[in-house]
């Protein structure tokens, strides 16, 4: 997908799925937020359940080099899945040939019609970076990188701006680490 960044009247639709607490309405506002940064236009819905933890949430963005004049997306070209539990449902909104992100643990789903790009972005996590719920971060990363855009450094950005605990100690931040790991993961 890496085409698409310089061409003139782009629209690109992105998702993240995954359940409530996996930090997918946060990792849709990164995205959203690095896009504008770049010199894009964004627009973001989402969707989740009552419930704070453990039912289907569910970001939205429509990025564009343009006015955006529909800002919902119809069919996804890029999505993120981070959980098995939403794979099924999530999976219907990404146009065939789309790019699917999805983390080692979503095993029962058909890839065959898409560019599938599978990640083990909670495992490495856990095992290297000691917080396990920075896999959202890992697949934005890896996300961004097989996109061409945002870049890296916007997405650097945005995540300082989005939460105030990396902005207290950007330095260190082990959520900045994670979205380098992910972009480091993959070759385009």
């Amino acid at each position: 997908m890496k085409e698409l960044g310089g061409r003139l009247g782009l629209r690109l639709e992105v998702g993240v799925a995954g359940i409530g607490g996996q930090g997918v309405l946060v990792a849709g506002s990164i995205i959203g937020k690095a896009a504008v940064l770049d010199g894009f236009n964004a627009s973001q819905s989402v969707s989740y359940g009552a419930e704070v933890r453990g039912t289907l949430s569910l970001s939205e963005l429509v990025l564009s080099d343009g006015p955006i004049a529909y800002p919902f997306t119809s069919r996804l070209d890029a999505l993120i899945i981070m959980s098995e539990r939403v794979a099924r449902k999530a999976l219907r909104k990404l146009k065939l040939g789309g790019l699917l992100v999805i983390d080692e643990k979503v095993k029962e789903v058909s890839t065959e019609n898409y560019k599938a790009v599978t990640i083990p972005a909670f495992r490495l996590a856990e095992e290297k970076l000691k917080k396990p719920l920075l896999g959202n971060l890992i697949l934005v990363g890896a996300l961004s990188k097989l996109m061409g855009i945002p870049s890296l450094r916007s997405l650097e950005k945005a995540l300082i701006e989005e939460l105030p605990e990396v902005r207290a100690k950007v330095r260190g931040s082990v959520a900045l680490e994670a979205l380098r790991l992910g972009f480091s993961l993959v070759v385009v």
